[in-house]
Order: C-alpha cells, then structure tokens, then sequence
C-alpha cells in the first residue's frame, strides 16, 4: 500500500479516534510497511481455569481472555484483526457453558466510529460477566465498553477518555473533486451526500452539523455512567483524556487494579 493510499483509506472514514493515539498508529503501520511486515496476527484468545468452578459435567469452567489493542477497524486489515472477528470470538464465548465470564484486555485509543457501536452491541448482548482490564481506552474504545459489567484501570497511569468524533478531509483533493468531476444526481437525491456536496461547494455547516450529531449520539451513550455535578460531566465529554483516579471518580472507570484483580471481579460477578 502506497502513503497516497493509505492517507485516502484514513480520509474516508468517519473516526473516534484519540488524535496522538492515531498518529503513533499511523507512524507504526508506516514502520511495518518499511520494513515488509504486513501479516495479521491471530486472535489473541487464551483461557484460565478457574479452581473449584465446574460445569454439570464436571469439566472445570474458566475465563475467556480477548484482547482489545491498536486501533479499532470494524473489518480484519493487513496488519490487524477486526472488532466483527473480536465480536464472533465473544459470542462463541456466550454459548460456551464453560465459559464462567470474559477478561477483556484494553489498550486502543478507539479507530472507527462504526467499529465502536459493533462493539456495544456485543456486549451488550452478553450472559455472562465482561470485566475490561484497560491501559488505555479512547473514542471507540469508551463506546464500544459501556456496557461491560465492570472496567478496571491496569494501575494508576492508565488514560481514559477522549470522547468525540470528527472527519478528516483533504482539501487538495476535495479541490481536484470540485474542479473536475461533475456528478449528476437524480432529481429525487437532493439528500444523497447532502454534507459532501455542499462541502465541495465551499459550505462546511452540514458536514460540520453531522459531526456535531455523531458525536452527541457518543456523549449521549456515555452521559448516564458519568458521575459529578453538570460541569463536571460537561468537561468529561468534551475531549480530554484522564488518568485512572480522575476517570474513575468521573465514572468512566469502575475500579483500579491489575490482572489478578480483574480476574477475582469476574469470579465476584459470576453465579457459579
């Protein structure tokens, strides 16, 4: 993949995404391609038996272990595995009568905005506890974990936060679009790429107004678990990123601990 076409690839994505965070993703993937190092790594999914934990057939239950790291693509890529691939593995966890909760091992400064919502979804959909043991969540990495039933900080410098959306647009090439091509909509289409059309056009509110309305669907999803008077949850929503004490009296994070904790909160949580 060329740097042109990697940038388009960036460009035509709606993100949630920490911008620091997406510039070191951006700066390791160019490493790799230097260096010829484009395979996707597997899965990662591992198991740990819990002690004294059995099902009716007496074979020992243990906990599913996912990991939740770089930037969040809905879609496998060259270099990593998909949330859609991470969601399949967490459904084979809830029907595995083995399986006493899942461990989710975080650290993503978030990626695509869709990639967030799968994830939601998922976790939402579970029957057993899903404890997140994070060093880092951002953007997609908040709304994609809202509904586990537990996220522990991995120790008091994990970040947690930037919530938000925004589009990223080159405005050479947007220039070329609107001085070259000539795209003809059926009469019936006045809506179809309403924002785009008139970005091109030099108007920039409605595709100002649909980030604005991407990102107050994200803040609306975070508002009930957030904690503090109204100015509080005012500066919580609006960007920055916050250390685990901080996070966790904002409500953005439930516990601080590392893995082992983790894991005894997933035993805690479950009815075994």
């Amino acid at each position: 993949m060329t740097l042109e076409k990697l940038l388009s690839f960036i460009q035509s994505r709606d993100w949630a995404i920490d911008f620091n965070f997406g510039l070191s993703q951006l700066s390791t993937v160019l490493l790799n391609m230097e260096l010829g190092k484009i395979e996707r790594p597997e899965i990662v999914s591992n198991s740990i038996n819990v002690e004294g934990a059995t099902s009716s057939n007496e074979t020992s239950k243990h906990i599913k272990v996912l990991s939740l790291t770089g930037a969040m693509f809905t879609e496998d890529q060259a270099c990593s595995y998909g949330i859609r691939s991470l969601t399949k593995e967490l459904y084979k966890a809830y029907n595995d009568t083995n399986v006493l909760g899942i461990l989710i091992e975080g650290n993503t400064g978030g990626g695509e905005s869709t990639s967030g919502h799968l994830l939601n979804s998922a976790i939402k959909d579970k029957n057993k506890p899903v404890v997140i043991h994070a060093q880092m969540l951002a953007s997609a990495g908040i709304m994609g974990t809202l509904n586990a039933t537990e996220i522990v900080a991995d120790g008091e410098a994990a970040q947690f936060g930037s919530i938000g959306s925004y589009i990223s647009i080159d405005t050479n090439v947007a220039k070329w679009l609107a001085e070259n091509i000539d795209d003809l909509y059926a009469e019936q289409s006045t809506n179809k790429n309403y924002e785009i059309r008139e970005y091109l056009k030099g108007n920039k509110v409605p595709l100002q107004n649909y980030v604005n309305k991407n990102a107050q669907h994200f803040i609306d999803a975070v508002t009930p678990k957030l904690k503090g008077n109204d100015a509080v949850k005012q500066t919580t929503v609006s960007g920055g990123m916050f250390y685990a004490q901080d996070a966790k009296r904002r409500g953005l994070v439930d516990s601080i601990g590392g893995r082992n904790y983790a894991i005894n909160r997933i035993i805690q949580h479950s009815k075994y």
